[in-house]
């Protein structure tokens, strides 16, 4: 009791106090009956209840070597799992420095969150086995969980953690009377370390998904075992129909008088012909061979047709989309392989997401809290793999030629080179504007001369717009240029009508005065 009451005070505690640092060196040691992932005997049915049994009740320790024997004997779960790994395990990581929970946060500092997140890059640089704990970190998504021990040291004042270490699934269990509590067995504990009794920043656990609570029911490879148990009695299945079936039957017939030995010598020649095609018997012996194998009404064995089920089910768990293990025999291959990608898209985008998860929480909140204190908080970092998307070309010549020639935007050449990759001439600047599209002129072949003016300001005013306008390459430009011509084109026009009836009342009057 007391030592259950002291248990519940130190987990408290270490969720209270999240600036304690953890002690330096390593805890748990590598356990040498873990070293051998090697599952004795045949599995049977009674076997692989009880294995499923001890899942469910929070023991990893019989299934492990299972699992093991998962990822080197059978190729489709091979390929089919390094895709939903190697989807995030290829991308590159990055700490990215925080940033304000909303607008106008005056109490956030941008430099402070900058210089955090690059002293953050620096320790996981000098973390020993970090891209490999990332690695073994990932493949919590087959095992359901994965854990990492960091090893922390005092490195110029300042404890830090240098190395990681990787604890193997096999000694992971949860406890029997508080089945939510994960305990790390060891070599001279089975019951093992709880690690909520641990300063937070010691073990980062990674769960991917849990049911019921517990995460080794979650992870794939528990979903992969009972379809790789079928796989694998379905193969000796059909291997037996082979070696029954497959080959012709072959029928001797002794004659009469034969003796018992004389009997057995022609069963033995009889086997033996399927391997070396050659027999030696009595002439008074007959050999009838009849035809084996499937009848011709059917496409394949039946043992076959249950194997590709169990192997689209697989890829279903691992991939995900019925409709990518589906199409296929619709004849739909283009439509399926597009499902296909995206849906691991979605899986892996799944994954990354939760894997920063718990880097934010496990790793980068304490080591900031313990290096900057509780007044850091809102500067913690983010975990994140970088996602690189392919540039689509097309897209990104529409836009500039739209966003150049129909909104008349002021572009640099030096944009168009780093997105499309186009090589410039030595002799060309990258930062002149592209001149965009040549816009043909609204007036056509109008000159000067045509547009006479009642005065010669008027004149040179009417000339000065129509120039401007007729050289613009803008959207505006584009949409205005007819209307305003006739504007400036209705005045001149008013200009000449008044300019020319003044002219014709100034003769008149000029001839009236002659005449008196």
């Amino acid at each position: 009791m007391a030592n259950a009451l002291s248990n519940t005070f130190l987990r408290i505690s270490n969720a209270a106090r999240a600036l304690v640092a953890p002690k330096p060196g390593r805890i748990v040691r590598p356990d040498r009956r873990l070293m051998d992932d090697f599952f004795g005997g045949e599995l049977d049915l009674r076997k692989l209840t009880a294995m499923f049994q001890g899942v469910i009740d929070g023991e990893a320790r019989d299934v492990s070597p299972l699992y093991t024997r998962i990822q080197y004997r059978d190729a489709h779960v091979i390929c089919e799992s390094e895709k939903r790994f190697e989807a995030v395990e290829a991308l590159p990581w990055e700490i990215l420095a925080a940033t304000p929970l909303e607008n106008g946060d005056k109490n956030f500092n941008a430099d402070t969150a900058a210089e955090i997140a690059n002293w953050c890059r620096r320790v996981c640089a000098g973390i020993e086995g970090f891209e490999e704990g990332l690695e073994h970190l990932g493949r919590a998504v087959g095992y359901g969980a994965a854990l990492i021990e960091q090893e922390w040291e005092t490195v110029g004042g300042e404890r830090v953690p240098v190395a990681w270490h990787p604890i193997d699934f096999g000694s992971l269990r949860y406890e029997d009377m508080q089945p939510w509590r994960m305990r790390i067995a060891t070599a001279d504990d089975w019951k093992g370390l709880a690690l909520d009794e641990q300063p937070p920043g010691k073990f980062i656990v990674h769960t991917p998904r849990l049911i019921g609570r517990n995460a080794f029911i979650g992870g794939l490879y528990f979903a992969t075992l009972l379809w790789y148990c079928f796989k694998t009695w379905d193969v000796k299945f059909l291997m037996q129909a082979l070696e029954l079936f497959g080959q012709p039957m072959r029928i001797g017939k002794y004659p009469d008088g034969a003796s018992r030995a004389e009997i057995d010598a022609m069963k033995e020649m009889l086997a033996s012909m399927g391997a070396t095609a050659a027999g030696v018997f009595q002439q008074s012996a007959s050999i009838e061979i009849v035809a084996g194998g499937i009848a011709s009404s059917q496409a394949a064995w039946p043992q076959e047709r249950v194997f590709e089920l169990f192997n689209k089910e697989i890829t279903k768990l691992w991939i995900g989309g019925t409709l990518t293990t589906q199409m296929d025999a619709a004849g739909g291959s283009q439509a399926a392989a597009r499902v296909h990608r995206d849906g691991l898209t979605t899986k892996r985008d799944g994954d990354i997401k939760r894997l920063a998860r718990t880097m934010d929480a496990q790793f980068l909140r304490p080591m900031v809290l313990m290096k900057f204190g509780m007044e850091a908080i809102q500067f913690v970092p983010s975990f994140w793999r970088t996602i690189e998307k392919a540039k689509d070309l097309g897209a990104i010549t529409d836009r500039v030629d739209k966003v150049i020639n129909r909104l008349g935007a002021r572009v640099p050449k030096r944009f168009v080179q780093d997105e499309l990759e186009i090589p410039l001439h030595q002799d060309e600047d990258p930062d002149d504007v592209l001149p965009g599209a040549t816009v043909a002129d609204p007036f056509g072949g109008v000159t000067n001369s045509h547009r006479l003016g009642g005065t010669k300001n008027t004149r040179l005013v009417a000339n000065k717009l129509l120039d401007t306008i007729a050289g613009r390459t803008g959207a505006i430009a584009r949409l205005v240029p007819w209307i305003i011509t006739a504007s400036v084109a209705s005045q001149a026009h008013s200009e000449n009508v008044l300019y020319l009836v003044s002219e014709k009342i100034a003769v008149q009057q000029t001839m009236a005065v002659e005449d008196v």
